[in-house]
């Protein structure tokens, strides 16, 4: 009897131990999720109300929102169609460019918080956050803790969402709105993947419904995904739940579309044949070979160093696990993604950013899996390459995105590509050695791991907190923060004068200068130089006011760093007219060159056949043409610099051609000249210009601006 009783006794004292082991753990657990929710909240909210407006999709974003919360329901960039294109998203007045859900959803949080930059970028913050916590309970539901843990920093941590959060890289809030319905769905996926219910596929059809609104065609991939995993679970069988599916997400869209087609049915139709385009032609520079997605954006995403755990996740899931899993459903996820997109001809990072979750949940899972297994060698393989990927990709990916030449054209003009290489190949061959000749213990593979994770951790925080306090940002030609403040400060100025009715021109040649302008004023405006034949429209029009560096014969009603103010409702037409138009034409003559401060440089003289760049010391000069000009819509044109010889050498090094609303593009010099082809798909003005770097003995110069004319 005693035996007995002690028996019990020590039973129930282990049970409790046990208990209070578990629930300790358990404390545990939920301390580093709330820990990590607030490092990663910090960081979203750090510098989120910075007054520097990112081009091009912020800026346009912004009026956009502004416009929404101030006269909903109808999304407008200007105002007024006046002076407008509807067939240019910058410079247009009913706003189709984008499906519009996140612009509702922002434009009410902006209105709610006093209509501010912090208004603005706040909501995509909360959606990043959203769907961390979603990829945490995902990866704690289906999987264990740790993959939810570690998938949470993944994607939260990762600095392209940091990026995405703080309006620095485009679309901002619209991919964060996108990707956390997009995750509701995989979750819903994984879900229906164990239960097999018909009500959980109506759900998803509700949910990838909103997805759509949010981000358009990128929705669809999840039927994809459904459909496969539907046949190979029970063949036909399944079809009938997923048509159910796919029926709920018509009647969620459908609405939408039949009232825009009703209401706007011209620019709806062109902006979503726009949307369909981008799979078959290159759409305002996005254009990029078939591997992109693999060897760029993959990398852009997630940081090089994770790429080799991710391509051979995906490969472990598919290869080692039966179908149907849910480690299966996520690596066939992200390929839905990246091979279809692959085919497309224009391609962005954020096109891709739909498939960080589940990356960020297969990941871990795998390597756990590869620890539970006894496969000590891939993890210690799988460190040791993640360590020599960023240099792999720095010498022989990325330099050669930036013309689309082969890789190797460009790594012999860096300064230590040899150096490198030689390290790269050292490492690799360790890699080897280890691989063939040592076989490390579970302690030593995770020691190794261990310290890979802590890298990556330490890199991601310090990429996402020295970005957060960047004070000039140079984002696809985007204007400074010393600019910036100049066109702030005229908007403030502004204020006072002008109201919501009011259409200030603007003649500075600057492209979109006028959208910060309209930002901070409060009132439309608009760059008449890009809409020169129809000054006409504008007389008689009230509150209308011309912000010009020239002078008219009136008194103007404001001096503004960008020039005078003036009112055009007492002066003739004749008069604003000439001096738009005179405007116009000395402000595309006009050169605005950035020089480097130790070079004295003396401006050339505009030539007929282009622009003449600076000169240094009087030896460096660059001659930029363009053939056709101008040019047609869907028309290649070649832009050429040629840089002229310094004390009789040929200048070595590239050419960053800027134009205004696409990427830089860069050419290799080839006996001093360098060019580059473009197609333009929009009707207006480009202004471009042409910057020489060249080596170490070289001098930097800067082309003059001239105006590219795109007809239609």
């Amino acid at each position: 009897m005693a035996q007995q009783t002690f028996a019990e006794d020590k039973q129930q004292a282990v049970s409790v131990v046990r208990d209070l082991v578990l629930s300790r753990k358990v404390r545990a657990e939920w301390i580093a999720f709330v820990l990590l929710i607030a490092l990663s909240g910090s960081l979203f909210l750090e510098h989120l109300g910075s007054l520097n407006i990112t081009m091009y999709d912020e800026v346009i974003h912004a009026n956009v929102v502004r416009n929404l919360a101030e006269h909903c329901c109808v999304p407008r960039l200007h105002r007024s169609d006046l002076g407008t294109d509807w067939r240019d998203w910058t410079n247009n007045s009913v706003w189709l460019h984008k499906p519009l859900l996140p612009f509702f959803i922002t434009a009410t949080g902006y209105k709610i918080l006093g209509g501010s930059l912090w208004a603005l970028r706040l909501p995509g913050a909360l959606f990043g956050l959203s769907t961390a916590a979603l990829v945490f309970y995902i990866g704690r539901r289906f999987f264990n803790y740790s993959t939810g843990l570690t998938g949470l920093a993944i994607f939260t941590l990762s600095p392209f969402t940091n990026s995405l959060v703080h309006g620095r890289i485009f679309s901002g809030f619209p991919d964060l709105t996108f990707v956390f319905f997009d995750t509701i769905a995989l979750y819903l996926i994984l879900q229906w993947g164990h239960s097999r219910s018909r009500s959980t596929l109506r759900w998803l059809g509700l949910v990838l419904g909103l997805a759509y609104l949010c981000k358009g065609g990128l929705s669809l991939a999840p039927f994809v995904v459904l459909t496969i995993v539907a046949i190979e679970a029970g063949g036909l069988r399944e079809l009938p739940g997923v048509l159910q599916s796919v029926l709920m997400f018509v009647i969620v869209v459908l609405p939408e579309k039949v009232y825009w087609m009703v209401h706007h049915p011209v620019e709806y139709s062109y902006e979503q044949n726009r949307q369909l385009l981008h799979l078959f032609a290159n759409i305002e520079g996005l254009g990029a070979p078939w591997h992109a997605y693999f060897t760029r954006s993959l990398p852009e995403i997630l940081g090089p160093h994770l790429i080799p755990f991710v391509y051979f996740a995906i490969a472990w899931a598919l290869l080692r696990h039966r179908r149907g899993t849910s480690r299966y459903i996520l690596a066939l996820w992200v390929l839905t993604y990246l091979i279809p997109l692959s085919f497309a001809v224009s391609k962005t990072p954020n096109f891709i950013f739909a498939v960080l979750p589940a990356i960020a949940l297969l990941l871990p899972n795998v390597v756990g899996d590869l620890i539970h297994n006894h496969q000590f060698r891939l993890v210690l393989l799988l460190s040791a390459l993640s360590l020599t990927a960023p240099i792999l990709w720095r010498i022989f990916v990325k330099p050669g995105f930036s013309t689309g030449d082969a890789f190797w054209s460009h790594n012999f003009g860096h300064s230590s590509w040899l150096t490198l290489l030689i390290f790269t190949a050292i490492s690799i061959i360790a890699v080897a050695f280890l691989w063939s000749m040592y076989s490390p213990s579970k302690s030593t593979a995770a020691t190794c791991l261990v310290l890979t994770s802590v890298m990556l951790f330490v890199v991601y925080v310090r990429r996402d907190y020295l970005e957060n306090r960047e004070e000039v940002t140079e984002c696809n030609g985007a204007l400074t923060f010393a600019e910036q403040l100049q066109l702030r400060e005229a908007g403030y100025s502004l204020r006072p004068i002008v109201d919501q009715d009011s259409l200030i021109m603007m003649t500075q040649d600057r492209d979109l200068q006028y959208l910060y302008v309209m930002y901070w004023s409060g009132a439309d405006a608009m760059d008449v130089c890009r809409r020169m034949p129809e000054l006409t429209r504008f007389q008689g029009r009230p509150k209308v006011f011309l912000l010009t560096e020239g002078s008219l014969p009136a008194a103007a009603i404001a001096r503004l760093p960008l020039g005078n103010l003036y009112s055009l409702e007492q002066i003739p037409f004749s008069l604003w007219d000439a001096e738009i138009r005179r405007a116009c034409q000395a402000a595309q003559a006009t050169s605005r060159l950035t020089i480097h401060p130790n070079q004295l440089g003396t401006l050339p003289e505009r030539g007929t056949s282009g622009a003449t760049g600076s000169q240094t010391e009087q030896s460096m000069q660059i001659i930029l043409t363009s053939s056709p000009n101008p040019s047609r819509v869907n028309q290649p044109v070649t832009f050429t610099a040629a840089v002229a010889p310094l004390d009789g050498a040929l200048p070595t090094g590239s050419i960053t051609f800027a134009i205004s609303g696409i990427k830089p593009l860069v050419a290799p010099l080839n006996n001093g000249r360098a060019a580059v082809n473009w197609t333009f798909l929009y009707t207006g003005e480009r202004t471009v210009t042409a910057t020489y770097r060249g080596g170490a003995n070289d001098r930097t110069a800067v082309s003059q601006r001239f105006i590219q004319k795109v007809n239609y």
